[in-house]
């Protein structure tokens, strides 16, 4: 009985430690894009547009993916689009709803297969690409 429970402890430790170290990952978001195309963005508020290359938004954008790679959670939920900015390249896109505490990105891996990741962020802290 006591090899038992030793080996369901280990098994439930084992799963908790996945569990946990699966929450926040990092992503290089900014390789999945390329620096050289403008990105297509679409607005409730404003339509749909090109973020381009040279542009303080283009800069603003891959810089805040680039000091904000970590803490990255596995979204597998579908998001409305009612109020969003979506700045979209290739395999790669990102949402933003203007004044909230939320953003998601939806990229496409080296392997192939398709990702959506969410992290909170400070409220309005994208707001720079509805403007």
């Amino acid at each position: 009985m006591k090899k038992s429970k030793k080996t369901i402890l280990t098994i439930s430790l084992l799963a908790l430690i996945l569990t946990l170290s699966n929450c926040n990952q990092c992503i290089n978001a900014v390789s999945y894009i390329d620096n050289t195309k403008p990105l297509n963005f679409t607005s409730n508020f404003q339509g749909a547009s090109e973020i381009a290359v040279n542009s303080d938004k283009f800069k603003r954008l891959t810089q805040w993916l680039s000091g904000n790679s970590c803490g990255w959670q596995p979204s597998p939920a579908s998001y409305a689009s009612t109020g969003v900015c979506v700045s979209q390249q290739n395999n790669f896109r990102l949402l933003y709803w203007k004044g909230t505490d939320e953003v998601v990105i939806g990229l496409i891996d080296k392997g192939n297969s398709s990702k959506q990741y969410s992290k909170r962020i400070s409220k309005g802290e994208l707001d720079f690409l509805a403007d």
